[in-house]
């Protein structure tokens, strides 16, 4: 019995630690803060998201991770937000049209995912694994 609790614990401290040896976790040397804006829907002004820019493009929030993402499939982690190196943002291996963005140390954190405002309007292709949300700009 005594054993059967221990290895629940240590399956806990591994489950809420996640063992954090992936690409998600890695903070590179030399990363920078990424600017952020704000988008304001043209056809409806109190609609706002906020924004992230990173290689000339500007990317608001589009929906959440939907199936299980790969290490392979994020390529790099491309800067963090807010004055916080725990909130960072990553380009993706699949498209360039999309990046991601994790909070690292929180818990039952879930990653999100931009897409590039210049898409409005457009057909791109979504990776599988993103769940849109379904904000209006989207629409």
């Amino acid at each position: 019995m005594r054993k059967s609790i221990i290895l629940i614990l240590i399956a806990g401290i591994l489950l809420f630690t996640g063992c954090r040896t992936g690409k998600i976790y890695r903070l590179p040397d030399n990363i920078s803060e990424l600017k952020t804006g704000t988008y304001i829907n043209p056809d409806d002004k109190e609609d706002s998201y906020l924004t992230i820019i990173y290689n000339g493009r500007e990317y608001a929030a589009y929906g959440v991770q939907g199936k299980t993402i790969k290490d392979s499939m994020i390529d790099k982690c491309i800067g963090y937000i807010d004055g916080d190196t725990n909130s960072r943002v990553y380009s993706l291996v699949d498209t360039k049209d999309y990046i991601a963005d994790y909070y690292v140390n929180g818990v039952m954190e879930q990653v999100g995912f931009l897409r590039a405002i210049d898409t409005i309007g457009k057909s791109v292709d979504t990776p599988d694994y993103i769940d849109d949300l379904e904000y209006d700009i989207w629409k």
